[in-house]
């Protein structure tokens, strides 16, 4: 049987929306963040901040104040895309998790607790969002998610690599639907990392390192794109590799905004 793309989203510093990635960004939205450091020196650098102001339609601010952003960034796109599904759909539901970075920067805060105040005050609360599958938790209780979940990361492989286990999961028959995310949050340190191995520069918007993400929703019915035609798409992006400036995923970024221009059937 065929399978393919059913549903998509975007979020980028643009919002949420299956345009998120279409919009033509703009000097005006370039968030700034200090980097402060003895060895690092001082430092401001650009990078796109992504906007998820959105998520206070969904959640109150009581149920999620205890998720960091790469959680919230993660909520937010499974709750726009899983809005009309209804909850009997959801029980044979996978989720792929695909980031390049993860809990980087709950990581590093953790650590700080420890280096500043020592293991006996470290904070569990962080230590709980330090894995790079820590959304799944709340995203299987808020969305009432009961299928099988992974968490793939693989840097710049991630894409490819998400899409290759759900390809699988889809032809063995394992799920009849697939809740596709991928998600990632900037933080000082590695926005320190781009700026010493990318050329970032605050009048070439390409090149600033956007957060944000993406989810699609694989199928086998009413699907608008079967799998197979990304899996080219992906061997030809390989043969041509046009910088669109997305630091995360950029092929996954690149897919939305392909899939907003062209006829895709």
């Amino acid at each position: 049987m065929e399978y393919g793309i059913i549903d998509f989203v975007g979020l980028s510093s643009k919002g949420l929306g299956k345009d998120a990635f279409s919009f033509k960004l703009k000097k005006e939205d370039i968030s700034f963040m200090e980097i402060k450091s003895e060895i690092f020196g001082k430092k401001s650098l650009p990078f796109f901040k992504a906007n998820i102001d959105k998520l206070k339609e969904f959640y109150s601010l009581k149920d999620i104040r205890r998720l960091d952003k790469y959680a919230r960034i993660v909520l937010l796109l499974s709750s726009e895309i899983l809005k009309n599904i209804n909850q009997n759909e959801k029980e044979d539901m996978a989720v792929i998790l695909g980031t390049s970075y993860g809990s980087f920067k709950t990581n590093c805060d953790f650590l700080d607790t420890i280096i500043l105040q020592g293991f006996e005050y470290a904070s569990p609360m962080l230590f709980t969002g330090t894995v790079h599958n820590s959304p799944l938790a709340p995203l299987g209780i808020f969305q009432g998610l009961r299928g099988t979940s992974y968490c793939i990361s693989n840097f710049e492989k991630t894409f490819s690599s998400s899409l290759y286990l759900a390809d699988l999961l889809l032809s063995s028959m394992v799920c009849e639907k697939i809740l596709l995310i991928f998600a990632d949050e900037i933080s000082d340190l590695l926005l320190y990392g781009f700026s010493n191995i990318l050329k970032i520069d605050e009048d070439n918007i390409r090149t600033i390192p956007q957060e944000g993400g993406c989810a699609f929703l694989l199928g086998f019915e009413n699907f608008i794109l079967p799998l197979k035609k990304i899996n080219d798409f992906l061997k030809e992006r390989q043969k041509n590799m046009e910088n669109y400036g997305f630091t995360y995923y950029p092929e996954a970024f690149e897919l939305l905004i392909n899939l907003n221009k062209i006829d895709i059937k």
